[in-house]
């Protein structure tokens, strides 16, 4: 069937299978008004089903040739004919020049389905970028709150200064005790190793003295021999503490800032 904008007059061609009985709206793809598209009479009555004596949308397409009058002359009667037959041709080729096969009318129904899911989207997207944009502009406070997520930054080439000792292991070897001028000195061997995949910066390492209820009871620190420590690389210290605490009952060693 062919609709019509009432507002531009632009013409399309639809199937009447996709107006439905109640009407649908629609609208123009050339000037963009909408309104209820209903079936005609003649497409109603292909849907439904003529009975006996009622005229199919395509039989009603076609005018009817004019019968000639009762008592006129042959001739008369092969004018009027004429004159019918040329104006149905005429129309019918208006009607196929007025119809302009664009894309079909668009079912608003259908556009309106689309908004909320396209704001959903954008929403999600702005979303994503707002936190990995604040991933990357507070960096330096996230890694100092979770130092895991230094190997996140790295993993993109991102710099952050990672936590004091970051990637280094601190493993205690000998210990024993030896008298220095009179005074007791307390010497601890050990090695630092660094277990990234990168070189790492080597920190001041502090030692913290403890009784046997855990309350610190004396400290100190002291630097390795060596700044930096390529991937892999081990390097062994030694620190002394003389006087240790005589209520001490163990110790430990921490990486400290500089």
């Amino acid at each position: 069937m062919i609709i019509t904008c009432p507002e531009c007059a632009t013409r399309f061609s639809l199937d009447p299978s996709a107006i439905g009985p109640q009407g649908r709206k629609v609208r123009c793809s050339s000037c963009h008004h909408t309104w209820l598209q209903t079936l005609p009479a003649e497409a109603e009555a292909v849907a439904v089903g003529a009975g006996p004596g009622t005229l199919s949308f395509e039989e009603r397409r076609a005018p009817e040739p004019v019968a000639a009058p009762a008592g006129a002359s042959s001739a008369s009667a092969s004018i009027a004919a004429a004159s019918a037959s040329v104006a149905a041709e005429r129309e019918a080729r208006q009607a196929e020049r007025g119809v302009r096969f664009q894309r079909p009318p668009i079912d608003t129904e259908d556009q309106h389905t689309i908004w909320p899911v396209l704001l959903a989207w954008l929403l999600f997207f702005a979303m994503v970028v707002a936190i990995v944009a604040g991933f990357y502009r507070f960096r330096q406070q996230f890694v100092d709150l979770w130092p895991p997520a230094v190997q996140l930054y790295e993993l993109f080439d991102i710099d952050v200064v990672p936590p004091p000792g970051y990637g280094l292991r601190i493993e205690v070897g000998e210990q024993s005790r030896v008298v220095e001028d009179g005074a007791s000195v307390l010497v601890i061997k050990g090695t630092v190793a660094n277990v990234s995949d990168r070189p790492r910066q080597v920190a001041r390492i502090q030692g913290t003295m403890f009784d046997a209820a855990g309350r610190p009871t004396q400290s100190w620190d002291f630097a390795p021999n060596k700044e930096i420590l390529a991937a892999g690389e081990t390097i062994a210290f030694e620190t002394r503490v003389k006087n240790p605490a005589p209520t001490a009952t163990r110790f430990e060693l921490n990486f400290v800032p500089d």
